[in-house]
Parts: C-alpha cells; sequence; structure tokens
C-alpha cells in the first residue's frame, strides 16, 4: 500500500490574467499539498473498515479572486469581452494544469511549488476528471478507495468530472497572499466520510471475494457509491501556514 507511485505530470503553469500586474503587486510563493485524515475511527457505521488508499485524479487547480463572481474564460455573461484594465480583479484566475494523480493516504511530496500574485482569494478549485493514463492503476476512474470490510477486500471508484470547490473550515475566510512563503494544505477528512456511511451493508453480490462500490454496481452497492460521491465532496478543507 505504501508503494504507490505517484504520477505527476509535466507541470503547465498557465495564468489566465487580463494582464501580468496586480492590485498590490509582487507575488508569495506557494507550495501545495494534499492529504487525507484517517485514524482507524471506531464508531458504530465504521466499525471493521480498513482504509489502504485513497487514489485521486486532479486535471487542474485553480485559485479564484475573491472578488470574483463566477465568470469564467473570456467573456461577460453577455459574450462580451474583458477589458485589459491592467489591474488583478474579479475576472482573474490563476490556473495549475496537470494531471497529477495522488494517493491523499500515502502521499508525502508536496504537490507542486508556484508564483502566486498578491491578493485575497476566496478559494481553491480541483477539476477532478477520469485517468486518461493507460498505465495507471485508476486508468478510466476519477478516484479510487481500497481497504478491507471486516476483513473482506473492498474497493470504491468512481468516473465522474467535476470541480471541488475548496475553502477554509470557516467559510468566510478567505486566502490572503502577501509576499513571502505559504504552505497550502488540502485535507480530506475520511474519518467523516466514514462515519456517514453505513460500508458494512455494502455485498460481494457477484461472489468474487472483493467488495465492489461503483456506479457500476456489479455488487449491488450502487446506493453506496453515490453516498461516497456526496459525502466525499464536503470532507475536503484547506489550511495554509505563512513562513
Amino acid at each position: 500500500m505504501k508503494n504507490l507511485k505517484v504520477i505527476i505530470g509535466i507541470l503547465i503553469v498557465s495564468i489566465a490574467f487580463t494582464s501580468c500586474s496586480n492590485d498590490s503587486g509582487g507575488s508569495g510563493s506557494m507550495t501545495i499539498s494534499a492529504k487525507a485524515t484517517y485514524s482507524n475511527p471506531t464508531s458504530k457505521l465504521s466499525a471493521g473498515i480498513v482504509l489502504n488508499s485513497f487514489k485521486v485524479n486532479i486535471k487542474e487547480i485553480e485559485f479564484n479572486s475573491a472578488t470574483s463572481d463566477g465568470k469564467s474564460g473570456d467573456e461577460d455573461d453577455d459574450g462580451q469581452a474583458w477589458d485589459d484594465n491592467g489591474s488583478f480583479d474579479s475576472i482573474d484566475e490563476i490556473a495549475l494544469l496537470g494531471p497529477w494523480e495522488l494517493d491523499f493516504l500515502n502521499q508525502s511530496v508536496p504537490i507542486t511549488t508556484v508564483s502566486v500574485p498578491n491578493g485575497t482569494y476566496s478559494e481553491v478549485e480541483f477539476k477532478l476528471s477520469t485517468s486518461l493514463v493507460t498505465a495507471s492503476p485508476i486508468f478510466g476512474k476519477t478516484v479510487e478507495i481500497t481497504g478491507t470490510i471486516n476483513g473482506i477486500p473492498f474497493v470504491y471508484w468512481n468516473n465522474f468530472n467535476q470541480d471541488y470547490e475548496i475553502h477554509y473550515q470557516d467559510v468566510t475566510q478567505n486566502l490572503v497572499v502577501s509576499s513571502g512563503s505559504y504552505d497550502l494544505v488540502f485535507n480530506y477528512d475520511l474519518n467523516q466520510v466514514i462515519d456517514a456511511i453505513n460500508l458494512t451493508s455494502a455485498t460481494d453480490g457477484n461472489g468474487d471475494g472483493i467488495i465492489e462500490i461503483s456506479p457500476v454496481d456489479t455488487d449491488g452497492n450502487n446506493a453506496l457509491a453515490t453516498a461516497f460521491h456526496d459525502h466525499m465532496h464536503d470532507s475536503c478543507e484547506m489550511e495554509t501556514h505563512h513562513h
């Protein structure tokens, strides 16, 4: 389980700015990491559950300005081009292009380090998509969680394409970059996910010795796959440390 190879594609830093400047000038160095919190919880729903890996394919990581109104690209709601007004404002964003295949339970190295313009950011988005790497252990999947349920191997996987908006625990707090160095950590609370889902109800419907929880539903666990997907979205928060 610890020998998972972390496949990191060539990082292409795409700065989708209407200009090269920002309101306050300067930038901060941001080291981006990801992890999962999991402590073998012993609640009624999680008893007998052991997790070994939590693999995710991230297509893109995007920083959005705190004044963003949800628009993206180069046009407004009326199809008009944005003005190049020479400042970093609500239409600006930073997009880091992957893909990155990460095992959040066994991740020991940062995803990347990038220069982020000084400013205030309301959120960071994970754009998740299915892996297109044929040699990957999660080829054709977006997320895969493996472990055991009362000693029987299980795997949950899904192949959705979705944007995850990641905030601080206090959703009113913004990410403020003001020069210097920062550690930005995305933390998935798998205890929260496992405690919300009755995995012990999962069955090995086809009798092959592996409990499969997926949208394909070969074992009859499609409802659990949907619950996994729903609770994962709410279990990730970000933390920052300024040096």
